[in-house]
């Protein structure tokens, strides 16, 4: 039966995520589930018990296991593309990186962070996790909010809508780059970020790592070929950038334009 995990019982049983499962059967493969916030292998393990279509099940199952890992390499792949577009080299040496939120991405971000040199800045939400993480990687500063902190990288890796014309305004960062979906409250702050001369890059490049995991487990794909693609985030980013800065327009901006391009020649059959 795994290690399912066993707590919040009140919201997260065994039988609610095994109907889930019967629910995503119906549609037939039409979605297909995956992990989230408070979701992890082992949950996927049991609505895989009722379902064919979840993917990022433990290997024991015969999944690709946790996407943390990969969806954290993309992340830093990306940062280390704003940093080359920002400050001419990729190298996070001496730099000041403030990651907000140290779960199961966060805390594999600051492993890559740490290695690379950087100074890293956390906090989070959840005391356990953030002890965790000051054990795991002593020479890390824990607070309450990294955003009072003079950072070169703000890294929001919780939940989002966090990055807002305020917080734009309190932040000494140069780079915003993480792994939270939809880190902009408002589709505007995009636009504002860029007229401060901070580089956003689009969340839903940025965390593409653990989709890429997924992606491979669904095609059979080995882990060999699922990390040299998540690597090449770096390149897209790179591309991304080079867009925005030849259309002058906001990064997101940009990448939706190729992401635009890429869906109409998909439907077009070329």
């Amino acid at each position: 039966m795994g290690n399912f995990d066993e707590r919040r019982q009140d919201i997260k049983t065994r039988a609610l995520l095994r109907s889930y499962g019967r629910f995503i059967d119906t549609l037939g493969g039409r979605y297909i589930s995956a992990g989230d916030v408070g979701t992890g292998a082992d949950d996927l393990d049991v609505i895989g018990e009722r379902t064919a279509h979840v993917v990022g099940r433990s290997a024991a199952a015969g999944g690709s296991g946790n996407s943390g890992p990969m969806t954290a390499l993309g992340v830093y792949q990306s940062l280390r593309a704003a940093a080359t577009s920002t400050w001419g080299t990729p190298d996070l040496t001496n730099r000041v990186i403030g990651v907000e939120g140290v779960g199961k991405v966060g805390s594999e971000l600051i492993a890559l962070l740490v290695r690379a040199g950087a100074n890293v800045i956390a906090t989070d939400v959840d005391v356990e996790a953030v002890r965790a993480v000051a054990a795991r990687f002593p020479s890390i500063v824990v607070c309450d909010d990294v955003l009072d902190a003079e950072l070169d990288v703000y890294a929001p890796c919780a939940l989002g809508a966090t990055v807002t014309v305020a917080s734009t305004d309190r932040m000494t960062a140069s780079i915003v780059c993480g792994a939270a979906n939809n880190q902009l409250r408002t589709a505007d702050v995009g636009q504002y970020l860029h007229s401060k001369g901070v580089l956003w890059v689009p969340d839903y490049v940025a965390n593409a790592g653990g989709l890429i995991q997924v992606a491979g487990e669904k095609d059979g794909v080995d882990a060999q070929w699922v990390r040299h693609r998540v690597e090449r985030i770096y390149d897209t980013v790179l591309s991304i950038l080079d867009r925005s800065r030849s259309d002058s327009v906001p990064p997101g901006e940009a990448a939706d334009r190729i992401a635009g391009a890429r869906l109409r020649l998909e439907r077009n059959g070329v």
